[in-house]
């Protein structure tokens, strides 16, 4: 493991916590590939397990990488920054990682508490916490890479949402016809 990959995990960490920006990652296209993987792995593990429930959730996981990747790459040409994308998307990529494992503990324990509502169970509220600061985060790394306003990022970053939205919406719909 190189020295540049070991601090790829603080860097991360300064990203979400609006301290440092995509630009301090190195460029390092291998441990993009390696935060995709983990990534996907995660994500797989955040969805429910029934019938199809693994295969949906791989379909889904990499659906929004996919997204992802050419929503990045679209906005960067656009604002002529394609040079920039590989820190942009280990930003947007290891960020999500790691709100993908901190949301694990609070999906489980939501799911356990489905059908016996006690009203009393702070897991809702940090659930949502954890989506807000995961669009912030996503915030700042637009602005930061796009050099924009903050306004732009956050329409840009509601854009890319309503896109992934849609995409698991149609995803989701096709699993259900066939």
């Amino acid at each position: 493991m190189s020295v540049e990959s070991l601090s790829f995990p603080r860097i991360l960490l300064r990203i979400a916590l609006l301290k440092s920006s995509p630009a301090d990652l190195p460029y390092a296209p291998n441990v993009s590939l390696v935060l995709v993987a983990c990534y996907l792995a995660i994500n797989v593990l955040l969805s429910p397990i029934g019938a199809r429930g693994l295969e949906l959730a791989a379909m889904l996981a990499v659906a929004e990488v996919g997204l992802l990747a050419l929503f990045l790459r679209t906005v960067l040409a656009l604002w002529k920054l394609r040079n920039r994308f590989v820190q942009t998307f280990s930003a947007t990529i290891g960020c999500g990682c790691g709100f993908s494992l901190a949301a694990l503990p609070l999906a489980w324990g939501l799911q356990s508490l489905e059908g016996n509502p006690t009203g009393t169970s702070p897991l809702p509220l940090l659930f949502v916490f954890l989506v807000v600061w995961n669009f912030v985060v996503i915030v700042h790394i637009l602005r930061q890479a796009l050099d924009t306003r903050l306004h732009v990022s956050v329409g840009l970053n509601l854009i890319y949402m309503l896109c992934s939205f849609q995409v698991s919406v149609l995803i989701l719909a096709g699993s259900t016809a066939a």
